[in-house]
């Protein structure tokens, strides 16, 4: 019992790090920056070392597992064939691309499936108080120094300590996530308004499309009773995700040629093409190792004269996803990928009917990652790792209510065929 409450309460405060993660490694320097940085790397690869060490694995990690190296096997080759990029780059680029599944894995490794109500309940609890702080430090900025990253929707944007408004869309979505697990009370209620504010005053399109999409999961039971009802939320929810993607997706893909993520998308389905079916390898495009190297992809694409894709300036070398996923894993790996994906949300399937907090949970979390792929690093991100946290323990939540039916069903089973056998038998002899 001691040691189970010591474990959750390590890591609830890798979960807090994980939060601050991003503030800690621009404020700092020396080697807190460089601890900082890797922060997300190190607990990937320390939390699956601990899982492999106890050898046991289940049906659905093994899944994620076989995936995973499907897809890094996919890379790998493409890195042997093409010699794109040094050592450095193709190790760091594999820890990234895998920090996620480790740490999907690895959550579930330390964790029994009956150990999880606690852990969720603790995080759920840790989650609201740093709410109430941000929510009172943003009013405060808002109050006393109203300068921010940049204006969308010719709004000021919120990002408090975080240096760019989307890093802090991406905590709030997680926070508002763990605040919908377990039953609702009036603190609780609360915390989810305050972070839904605080979501949408970021003014990120994916932030307010995830919004609308959280209100609707949310209010799933209500919206299903009724016919008419249904058709309106679905309307304005498709509605509202369209309108407020419309102006995200004009301004970075417009113009094909003439932006930055215009550009990387062009750029990796060329590359996809021209290195079929496999990709250029591991460090060579769209990802934070092909910035930092520079890859030769984007010298030959010309991506040094675009603003954000320079020798100095790599901004936005870093802000797609599914191109980074062609460029680097090819058709193939690409493919690889989007099985890995379903064997995401399989579980969320078989579990949606019983539409417990806990599905809403892994549910809103998956759904935010998807997101954020539209425009974003997506799972190679740093923040997916607490993301894979929550799901890891969600998954675990979900074996333990599985087990629990299929007990209650033997339970049921044996009871109905005891009846059977004690049930008096009429003797008709006598007539």
């Amino acid at each position: 019992m001691k040691k189970q409450l010591a474990i959750n309460v390590i890591i609830c405060i890798m979960f807090v790090g994980f939060v601050f993660q991003s503030p800690v490694a621009q404020h700092s320097t020396g080697i807190i920056r460089t601890i900082a940085n890797n922060f997300d790397e190190m607990f990937a690869i320390f939390i699956f070392a601990i899982s492999v060490l106890r050898l046991r694995f289940t049906k659905t990690q093994m899944t994620f597992i076989l995936f995973q190296a499907a897809f890094l096997s996919v890379g790998l080759l493409g890195t042997l064939l093409y010699h794109l990029q040094p050592a450095e780059a193709v190790l760091k680029d594999i820890v990234n691309c895998s920090k996620f599944t480790c740490t999907l894995v690895g959550i579930m490794g330390i964790y029994h499936a009956d150990d999880c109500e606690k852990l969720l309940n603790m995080l759920r609890k840790v989650t609201t108080g740093i709410t109430f702080l941000m929510f009172a430090l943003a009013v405060y900025d808002y109050i006393f120094r109203p300068a921010f990253f940049d204006h969308s929707f010719s709004y000021y944007t919120l990002q408090l300590f975080y240096y760019h408004p989307a890093i802090m869309a991406q905590v709030m979505a997680l926070f508002l996530a763990i605040l919908g697990y377990g039953r609702t009370n009036r603190l609780n209620l609360i915390a989810r308004i305050l972070c839904l504010i605080m979501l949408c005053a970021t003014f990120r399109a994916k932030a307010i499309a995830f919004a609308l999409i959280y209100v609707f999961i949310w209010n799933y039971k209500l919206i299903m009773k009724n016919r008419y009802l249904r058709i309106i939320s679905l309307i304005v929810l498709l509605g509202g995700v369209v309108y407020m993607t419309r102006d995200s997706l004009d301004m970075y893909y417009g113009s094909l040629q003439g932006s930055a993520r215009g550009n990387m998308t062009l750029g990796g389905f060329e590359t996809a093409n021209n290195y079929f079916p496999i990709g250029a390898g591991f460090g060579t495009y769209g990802t934070a190792a092909a910035a930092d190297y520079y890859s030769p992809l984007y010298v030959e694409f010309g991506f040094k004269r675009i603003y954000g894709l320079g020798y100095i300036n790599t901004n936005y070398a870093t802000d797609t996803f599914w191109p980074a996923l062609f460029g680097e894993f090819g058709y193939l790996g690409t493919a690889v990928f989007v099985g890995y994906l379903i064997s995401l949300v399989m579980p969320c399937i078989r579990m949606i009917k019983r539409r417990s907090s806990v599905v809403i949970l892994y549910t809103s979390i998956l759904a935010y990652l998807l997101v954020c792929t539209t425009s974003g690093t997506g799972f190679f991100n740093p923040i997916s790792v607490p993301y894979a946290m929550v799901m890891g323990v969600c998954l675990c939540r979900f074996a333990a209510e599985k087990r629990r039916a299929f007990l209650a069903a033997v339970k049921k089973r044996k009871e109905m065929a005891n009846n059977e056998i004690n049930q008096p038998v009429h003797n008709e002899s006598n007539a």
